[in-house]
């Protein structure tokens, strides 16, 4: 469904942003599906993207298997969790990844679990407190199955915050 000039003001319409957010990740045909895994303790909001690398003609096509890697598009997922009582936002762009829902999503909710897993079920539903919103939390950083120099990279920034 799309909806169009909504003032940002009004609750309703936060609330039905957050549930289309929820159902990228819990919906049926959410292009982030994946990250619903039978067991999770708390739903996630998100918005999975891509972000083109090069202009296309508009009635052109390109086959995306054939593109040299540097011009593959990029692979974005924004996303926070618990969706109902958040207490985590996680960003994720992964250059020339292609998909956000296939590559960017995964990375973000590992990113997720391994911050949320600390939490107990009833801790979950408190509110985040003001000194975690205030200050970083170090994490010790998932691991992944993709590139050693993006797993570097994301080590660093763990480590930027310890």
């Amino acid at each position: 469904q799309t909806i169009h000039n909504i003032p940002v003001k009004r609750q309703e319409n936060w609330q039905e942003v957050i549930h289309a957010m929820t159902q990228v990740i819990h919906g049926a045909r959410g292009t982030a599906r994946r990250l619903n895994k039978p067991g999770l303790r708390y739903k996630i909001a998100g918005k999975t993207g891509t972000a083109q690398v090069f202009s296309v003609a508009q009635d052109a096509s390109y086959k995306e298997d054939e593109l040299e890697e540097h011009l593959k598009d990029h692979a974005l997922f924004m996303s926070f969790a618990p969706a109902d009582n958040p207490k985590i936002a996680v960003a994720v762009v992964v250059e020339n990844g292609g998909h956000g829902g296939s590559v960017a999503a995964p990375i973000a909710g590992k990113v997720i679990e391994a911050y949320l897993g600390q939490f107990s079920d009833e801790q979950l539903k408190q509110p985040a407190k003001k000194e975690t919103i205030e200050k970083p939390y170090k994490i010790q950083p998932p691991s992944f199955n993709i590139d050693p120099d993006k797993t570097a990279a994301l080590q660093h920034i763990g480590h930027q915050h310890g």
